[in-house]
């Protein structure tokens, strides 16, 4: 029996959780899932710029655990690319350390640490019409080990 995965640190939840070709329906195109935590790893490696090593503990796993996860990310990527599929960004066993909350308004994006308060009303136009992003991952933004 395998091990069982080691839950990752995750800043927070993507700002959106799939992309795909303008244009073409989402029946008619191939879909390439990414776990949340490869994003994360893609996030720290390309657009933070941090060494593996760096990133690596800020993830919580071992420096070759991350490196292979940045490589099979970024392979998935680059299919989802060249192929012209759909990028959809869901699974793992993960923990937000932050919650992340959009203004259905004005489309902001707001954060707060995670045990604090959810955000009642937006803090850029007053709304009081704001989504919890960590919920759109399922688990709430812990694993089931963890706790929801």
């Amino acid at each position: 029996m395998p091990r069982r995965k080691k839950c990752r640190n995750l800043q927070g939840p993507p700002g959106c959780n799939s992309f795909k070709p303008k244009g073409i329906p989402g029946k008619f195109l191939k879909k390439v899932i990414i776990s949340l935590d490869e994003y994360e790893s893609i996030r720290l490696a390309d657009y933070d710029n941090l060494d593996h090593e760096g990133a690596a503990v800020k993830l919580g796993v071992s420096r070759s655990v991350f490196t292979r996860l940045v490589d099979t990310a970024r392979k998935k990527v680059a299919v989802a690319l060249i192929e012209g599929c759909e990028l959809s960004i869901e699974g793992g066993e993960y923990h937000f350390q932050k919650k992340y909350f959009r203004c259905m308004q004005c489309y902001r994006i707001s954060e707060t640490g995670i045990d604090n308060n959810d955000l009642t009303d937006c803090p850029y136009c007053g709304s009081y019409n704001m989504h919890n992003l960590n919920t759109d991952f399922g688990l709430k933004g812990q694993c089931r080990r963890h706790g929801y």
